[in-house]
């Protein structure tokens, strides 16, 4: 069974006082432990489909099942649980808590679903991304790719099923870059996660399993 699969999914957003269709009928699988890489210019529907599977907004129409279950429009507590304990959201905007510091950041996720904090597991992240020394700074007090790189070891601190990933790398210099994917597909591999990454870096997406094209809002 695939642990995603979207079944003719449309989304439309009004604009002035008509409507722009950015999702036109989108048919998608992806299977446990794959990597699939999304291409596409912007505006294309990437972003859009996107928060689709990890519950930021809902479809218009059509169907998409998660683990064999059907996504619905719950409520903001239920979507939340939803995110926290399936979904690993790696986002080009931070989103973190300014007043929190860079450990309490990364296990908020698992506090919240009131879980225990694998602190071994953390430390390997905060390791690998190269970020140990921060754990005590604010967020104010980072650059911009070490807050990616914290944003990203708190998309992961939960071992969550699916990762979502729009342009994981893009704030983050060449080999820390290289570094964040290797980590990436290696989770794949050791904990069976399905990683979907938007990308425009070719060279990225050979690394993937499969890649797929989203053009005018279909998928090729």
């Amino acid at each position: 069974m695939s642990i995603i699969e979207a079944i003719d999914v449309k989304k439309s957003f009004k604009e002035g006082e008509g409507t722009i269709q950015v999702l036109k009928g989108i048919d998608f699988k992806a299977e446990e432990g794959e990597f699939v890489a999304i291409l596409g210019k912007s505006g294309s529907g990437k972003s859009t489909f996107m928060n689709l599977l990890g519950g930021l907004d809902s479809a218009d129409s059509g169907e998409i099942y998660i683990d064999g279950k059907l996504l619905k429009n719950g409520t903001d507590k239920e979507m939340s649980e939803y995110r926290r304990s399936t979904i690993g959201f790696i986002f080009q905007s931070f989103n973190l808590i300014p007043v929190m510091n860079v450990w309490e950041n990364i296990v908020l996720p698992i506090q919240l679903d009131g879980k225990k904090v694998d602190e071994a597991y953390i430390e390997e992240l905060l390791k690998v991304l190269g970020i140990e020394e921060k754990r005590n700074a604010m967020p104010m007090k980072l650059s911009g790719g070490e807050q990616q790189r914290v944003a990203i070891a708190r998309a992961l601190a939960n071992k969550p099923k699916i990762i979502l990933a729009d342009e994981p790398t893009g704030n983050l210099d060449s080999a820390t870059g290289d570094k964040v994917l290797e980590l990436l597909v290696s989770g794949v591999k050791k904990y069976g996660q399905t990683l979907i990454m938007i990308t425009h870096n070719e060279d990225i997406a050979k690394m993937a399993d499969r890649v797929v094209v989203m053009k005018d809002g279909n998928l090729k």
